[in-house]
């Protein structure tokens, strides 16, 4: 299943029989993270995502403009 973290939440949830608390509590995840849910069990990430492009973060880092 390919989705936003919030779906992802609520898929979880559901499909664990989490409470909405749990939801709450749950980080949302980073783009492109990879989860494995397996015979009711949440297995964990196997990827843990990325940051989301930002280019002003990418310059700041590369060291071609002052930090904020």
């Amino acid at each position: 299943m390919v989705s936003r973290g919030v779906t992802i939440g609520a898929f979880v949830m559901m499909w664990l029989g989490l409470s909405p608390e749990w939801m709450e509590a749950e980080p949302n995840p980073l783009n492109c993270s990879i989860r494995l849910l397996s015979a009711g069990k949440d297995l964990g990430y196997l990827h843990n995502g990325r940051k989301g492009h930002n280019p002003a973060r990418d310059r700041r880092e590369a060291g071609k403009i002052d930090s904020e």
